[in-house]
């Protein structure tokens, strides 16, 4: 579940008068078992989700009931640290400060303000990876938006996790989306047109990431007509955009794909102030290449 369920719990759980306490790390230092955006909320007959399992999650538990109870805000800290006679296999080597707040804190205003952090995911296709990539970052916490112009393509029988299916001609739908600086834009179209049309769009927006997939020398390429016509120069949209997208395991299969770009994508929710794309190390290359490179600058510089 990601934030979205649970606050969608929360307010049901509210709803019938029902009580329950909602965990999270508000202070780590060092290594951790989980990350510090995990949630873990108890009920009086249900948990959902984890801040990292063992004696940790135990006490929190514990914790939690009283909470719940007594509606009243706890603080527990922990040391992660390797410890004699610990047993419970997490020896992380960090110190974490978890709060445990009854859900009556949570009114309306709140909620609405949690589900918002909650990255959203504009998928532009629908075809095999796309329907992969849904899958894996469903599952990594993010909203899924499908943008396609086939219906056949675009449905809840290949996108069972979407909170949105857009279906109808790409400009038209891309005036009507709300992309914001917690969006993430990933291209995999069918067609080298409308990954062209769609990435004209994108490097425009407030959105967070933007990623396309293709070949290098089919990147350069759209890199070198949005220039024609536009103020975003090659640079620019080197720097803007992350092509060829994922992180380079080798993938092969549509599974493995949607791995490697939700895992590219994790990884620069976790550590964007780390993760700058100037001349990027799977572009760069194509520049260093003798005859090629003059192809590439004529292509990039029209």
């Amino acid at each position: 579940m990601n934030t979205e369920d649970v606050m969608d719990v929360i307010e049901d759980l509210k709803r019938n008068n029902k009580k329950a306490a909602i965990a999270r790390i508000v202070e780590a230092e060092g290594s951790l078992p989980m990350s510090r955006d995990a949630k873990y909320l108890v009920a009086e007959d249900f948990t959902i989700g984890t801040i990292g399992g063992g004696c940790l999650e135990n006490d929190v538990y514990r914790r939690a009931k009283v909470v719940m109870n007594d509606e009243k805000s706890s603080i527990l800290n922990f040391d992660l640290s390797a410890q004699e006679g610990s047993t419970d296999g997490h020896i992380c080597g960090g110190e974490v400060k978890v709060l445990i707040e009854p859900i009556s804190l949570y009114d309306d205003e709140r909620i609405e303000k949690e589900k918002k952090v909650i990255p959203s995911l504009y998928l532009f296709g629908g075809g095999h990876v796309c329907s992969q990539v849904a899958k894996c970052a469903f599952v990594a916490g993010f909203n899924i938006h499908v943008v396609e112009d086939r219906n056949m393509y675009a449905n809840k029988t290949r996108f069972p996790d979407a909170k949105e299916i857009h279906v109808g001609k790409i400009p038209n739908i891309l005036k009507t989306l709300d992309v914001d600086e917690n969006s993430y834009l990933v291209i995999i179209t069918r067609g080298h047109y409308q990954d062209e049309l769609i990435l004209d769009w994108a490097v425009n927006t407030d959105a967070k990431y933007v990623g396309m997939i293709g070949s290098k020398m089919k990147i350069l390429m759209t890199y070198g007509n949005i220039s024609k016509h536009t103020d975003w120069n090659k640079r620019k949209l080197i720097e803007r955009v992350h092509a060829p997208i994922g992180l380079d395991i080798d993938a092969d299969d549509p599974g493995e794909i949607a791995i490697s770009i939700v895992a590219e994508m994790i990884r620069f929710r976790r550590k964007k102030h780390q993760y700058k794309y100037m001349m990027n190390k799977r572009i760069q290359p194509i520049f260093n290449e003798g005859k090629e490179k003059k192809n590439v600058q004529k292509i990039c510089e029209g």
